[in-house]
C-alpha cells in the first residue's frame, strides 16, 4: 500500500505539469483500489488516456477534475462506455470503502463462488485484499453459513473468498482487532439461550417429541455467576469456570472446568465437555420461536386426533385380542390380550396405561392409515406402537416394533405384520 501510494503521488505531480496535453478520453473506468484514499478514493469514475504495455499503467483523468495520473491497470476496471462506467459505479459504491482482512493462513481465494472452484490464490494471515462485491446470499460450507466475496489483491489477483475467515471493514473505521472480535463473538453466545440441535429439525418438520422439546433443555450461559448449564435429555452438567481462554479460531475454553465452546455461527455452537467419565459432544442453536406455545400447538393437535378417535366409538372387542376401551381422560384399558404376551406385551404388564397421539406417519403410509398412537402400559416399561385405520364396524390396528419408529415417525410396516380388528361395542 505504501508504494503505490508513493507512486500515486509522483505520477499525480508529473500529471499535474504536463495537463496541456492531455487528449480526448478513448475510455472510461471505475477506480477499484486507490492507492491513497485521501487523494482519490476507490469508486472514483476516471477517463482513460493513454496506456502504457510497457509500465502496464493506464493515465487517467478524474472526470471531476483535470489532473492526470499513472495508475497499474490492475487497480482500474475499463468500460467501452461513459454509460457503462457510470452504471458499474453506482454498483460498486455500497463497495467502494469496503476491504477485507484473512484470518488465517493459506486462505484460498477461487475462481468461482464454489469451495470446488480452482484455487487462484493462498492468502497470508492477516494479508489486506479489496472488496469488489458479494453474493447476494448467504451459502453453507461445513455448516458455516457466510458470503462469498470477491476480492483483489494488491498484486492484481481476482476472485472468491467464502467469508468464514475474511474480516470486512470499512476504510474510515479501520479493522477490529481479531482479538477484539472473537471475544465480543464470545460474549453475544454468553447472552444467549441456546436449545438442542434437534429443536431446530423438529421446528422445521412440524414433528414433535414432547419428551424431548421441552424449555428445560438447552445450554444456559450464566455470565453473572461464571456458570454454563447443560441439560439434555440424558443427563445434566453443570461448570463453573474462572474466565474464558482462546484455544483457536472460534474455540473458547473454559478455566478450570473440561469445556470447550466451538462458536460455528452466529446461531450454532458446539460444546465439547467431560461428563461422567466420558467424552460428550454435542450442538446448540439459536431458537426464534416461543418454544412454550409450540408445545402448547402440540399439545392441542393431540388432543384434537384423541377426541376424533373417541368420537368413533370407546368400547371394541375382538375374538383373539380381547377388550380395549379408550376413556375420555385418554387412558385405556385393555383385557384378553394373552395372545401378545410375551413377545410384545411382559407379563407384567398389567391392563391399564396412557394413550398418546405422539406419532406421526411416513409420507407413504397416510394413505393407507388414518393414524398411529401410542399405549403405555402403567406399572411397567411396556409400550406398544400401534397403526390404525377405520373400517366398517369397527377399527384395524397394526403392531409397529419400535425399530420402525423414527424421529416421532412410524416409516414403515414390519414384514411379517400382526393385524388386530376390533370391532365397535355400540353402547
Amino acid at each position: 500500500m505504501k508504494a503505490l501510494r508513493i507512486a500515486f503521488t509522483l505520477t499525480l505531480i508529473v500529471g499535474l505539469l504536463v495537463m496541456g496535453c492531455a487528449r480526448r478520453p478513448r475510455e472510461h473506468g471505475v477506480l477499484l483500489w486507490s492507492p491513497d484514499e485521501e487523494r482519490a478514493s476507490s469508486g472514483t469514475l476516471l477517463a482513460v488516456v493513454d496506456e502504457s504495455d510497457i509500465s502496464d499503467t493506464y493515465t487517467v483523468v478524474g472526470l471531476d477534475n483535470e489532473d492526470k495520473a499513472e495508475l497499474p491497470r490492475r487497480l482500474v476496471r475499463v468500460f467501452d462506455s461513459e454509460e457503462q462506467a457510470a452504471a458499474f459505479k453506482a454498483e460498486y459504491q455500497d463497495f467502494a470503502r469496503l476491504y477485507g482482512r484473512s484470518e488465517r493462513r493459506a486462505l484460498p481465494i477461487r475462481a468461482e463462488m464454489s469451495s470446488q472452484s480452482r484455487r487462484v490464490y493462498r492468502l497470508r494471515d492477516q494479508q489486506i485484499v479489496k472488496v469488489i462485491r458479494r453474493s447476494e446470499q448467504k451459502h453453507e460450507i461445513s455448516d458455516y453459513h457466510d458470503y462469498w466475496y470477491e476480492v483483489m489483491t494488491e498484486d492484481g489477483v481476482d476472485g472468491w473468498v467464502f467469508g468464514r475467515y475474511l474480516t470486512v471493514y470499512d476504510y474510515d473505521e479501520g479493522p477490529t482487532d481479531p482479538a477484539d472480535v472473537e471475544r465480543e463473538e464470545l460474549n453475544a453466545f454468553l447472552l444467549e439461550t441456546w436449545r438442542p440441535e434437534y429443536f431446530e429439525r423438529m421446528i422445521s418438520d412440524g414433528r414433535y417429541d414432547l419428551v424431548r422439546f421441552d424449555p428445560r433443555y438447552g445450554l444456559f450461559p450464566e455470565p453473572e455467576n461464571n456458570r454454563v448449564r447443560i441439560v439434555l435429555p440424558d443427563h445434566t452438567v453443570e461448570f463453573t469456570y474462572e474466565d474464558w481462554y482462546r484455544i483457536r479460531a472460534s474455540l473458547w475454553g473454559a478455566e478450570g472446568e473440561p469445556l470447550e465452546i466451538h462458536i460455528r455461527s452466529e446461531t450454532e455452537v458446539q460444546a465439547l465437555y467431560s461428563h461422567n467419565g466420558r467424552e460428550h459432544s454435542a450442538r446448540f442453536v439459536l431458537v426464534d420461536e416461543d418454544i412454550r406455545e409450540l408445545i402448547s400447538q402440540e399439545e392441542a393437535r393431540r388432543f384434537e386426533l384423541y377426541t376424533e378417535f373417541i368420537e368413533v366409538g370407546q368400547r371394541f372387542r375382538s375374538a383373539a385380542y380381547g377388550n380395549l376401551e379408550f376413556r375420555e381422560n385418554r387412558t385405556f384399558v385393555w383385557l384378553g390380550y394373552k395372545r401378545l404376551v410375551p413377545r410384545i406385551v411382559s407379563y407384567t404388564a398389567g391392563t391399564t396405561g396412557t394413550v398418546r397421539f405422539d406419532l406421526y406417519l411416513a409420507r407413504h403410509l397416510r394413505d393407507q392409515y388414518d393414524g398411529a398412537l401410542t399405549l403405555e402400559f402403567a406399572g411397567s416399561d411396556d409400550t406398544m406402537y400401534l397403526l390404525y385405520r377405520y373400517v366398517s364396524g369397527g377399527v384395524q390396528f397394526m403392531y409397529v416394533p419400535e425399530t420402525l419408529v423414527d424421529r416421532s415417525t412410524v416409516q414403515d410396516t414390519p414384514r411379517a405384520p400382526i393385524i388386530m380388528y376390533f370391532s365397535l361395542i355400540e353402547d
